[in-house]
Formats: structure tokens, C-alpha cells, sequence
């Protein structure tokens, strides 16, 4: 799709629009909340330096600290994205000239790996099956297999409670609720699901 040039226009056009209603006032309140928990994580880091100093120190204290160090470098990392996105506003051109560098042949060994790095977060092969994963946010956040399969797990019972509600509802009080909610959205025709 990204080889045509028309193609290309129009879902920049898409992802601008979107981007441009995104870029609301919960942006601020976002950094904000990150600012917040960049505090409290210092604050928590704070009261371990007063422990060890009183002599408090052990694995424990050593691991949780790590952790704490780790959520603050990540936050002031989200922190400046977050600023940095503030200050710059993304242009149509932008987005264009970022479509243009995944056009080309995909042959090419280094397109393909630049795609993939973009884009796939994980690939897990089975015999039968393959399960690829997504980067979903900017900050590349991981997926684990476990989360993942859980995913699969939940998204197999829901379609099986959409298209087939009657076998979960005398079983499962929480599938007839969804089903309820579902059927709410659809209106009240109770021969909404097929």
C-alpha cells in the first residue's frame, strides 16, 4: 500500500488527523502524571538512602532499589518523549517522508529488518500456528509470552461468547453480563448476534 504515492497521502492524512485529536489536553495531564510518579519513585529512593544510612541494607532493600532506579530511568526517558512531542508538532511531511522509508524492494535484506524492528515486537512459532506480537506504543514496551498467550486465551472466549452466547450464559454469569453490555450496543434486537 505505502508503494503508491496517492496511498501514502491519504493515510498520512489518517494519521495526522488522529494524531492532531490525540494531541488534546490529556497530553498535559499525562506529563503531568509521569512528573508525579517520577516523584514519588525519587521520594522512595530517598527513604532507602536514609535506611542504608542508618544501616539498614540487605539483598532485598539492594533489589528493590534497582527496581526503583530502573522506573526512574524509565519515566524521565517517557518524561522527555513526552516534552519533546510538546514541542514539535508532526507535519503531513513528516509522516509522508516516514512512509517512504519502508517503500523499496522488501527483498532487500535490510529493508525487511528495518521493518521488522519497527514494527514486530516478538514472533512465536508453534507447529501449527504462529502468534506475532506488535510494538503498540512508542516506548517499544515488551509483551511476554505469557501475557500474550492470556491474550489469545481471553480474545478465543470472547469471540466463542459472541457467537455463540447461549453455551456461556447457563455456565457463566459473566458472559451473560458481556452479553447483556454487547447486545445494549447493538441495539435491542435480541437476534443481534447471528
Amino acid at each position: 500500500m505505502l508503494e503508491d504515492s496517492t496511498l501514502r497521502l491519504i493515510i498520512a492524512k489518517l494519521c495526522l488527523d488522529y494524531y492532531a485529536d490525540s494531541k488534546s489536553e490529556d497530553r498535559g495531564a499525562y506529563l503531568e502524571s509521569l512528573k508525579s510518579k517520577l516523584k514519588e519513585v525519587e521520594s522512595k529512593l530517598q527513604n532507602f538512602v536514609k535506611a542504608i544510612s542508618a544501616g539498614v541494607f540487605n539483598e532485598t532493600v539492594q533489589q528493590a532499589m534497582t527496581e526503583l532506579e530502573s522506573q526512574k530511568h524509565l519515566l524521565k526517558e517517557q518524561i522527555e518523549a513526552e516534552e519533546l512531542r510538546e514541542k514539535h508538532d508532526i507535519k503531513l511531511d513528516d509522516i509522508v517522508k516516514f512512509f517512504e522509508s519502508f517503500v523499496g524492494n522488501l527483498d532487500d535484506k535490510k529493508l525487511r529488518e528495518y521493518v521488522l524492528d519497527i514494527f514486530v515486537d516478538k514472533i512465536y512459532v508453534y507447529k501449527e500456528r504462529m502468534v506475532i506480537t506488535f510494538h503498540f506504543t512508542d516506548d517499544k514496551q515488551e509483551l511476554s509470552y505469557e501475557d500474550t498467550l492470556e491474550m489469545i486465551e481471553n480474545h478465543r472466549y470472547l469471540m466463542d461468547c459472541v457467537n455463540d452466547p447461549e453455551a456461556h450464559v447457563e455456565y457463566n454469569p459473566i458472559a451473560a453480563k458481556m452479553r447483556e453490555n454487547l447486545i445494549s450496543v447493538g441495539g435491542t434486537d435480541p437476534n443481534f448476534f447471528p
